[in-house]
């Protein structure tokens, strides 16, 4: 096979594509990770509003009504 010994631009295409890959993978592990603090922050709301108040001295019967 003729041609170039030595190709400089498959090295610079390598590096290039491994940047480009990184900052792929970085912009979806931020999505995800959006995506996490939503999901807590509705579970942390949802928890506060499912949970009954119940006062100390109150029975166990007020807080289930």
């Amino acid at each position: 096979m003729l041609g170039v010994p030595w190709n400089p631009f498959g090295e610079l295409a390598s590096i290039a594509a491994k940047i480009v890959v990184d900052g792929w993978i970085a912009a979806w592990m931020s999505v995800w990770n959006a995506g996490l603090w939503v999901l807590r922050l509705v579970l942390s709301w949802m928890d506060a509003w499912v949970t009954p108040t119940c006062p100390q001295a109150a029975p166990a019967t007020t807080c289930t009504r």
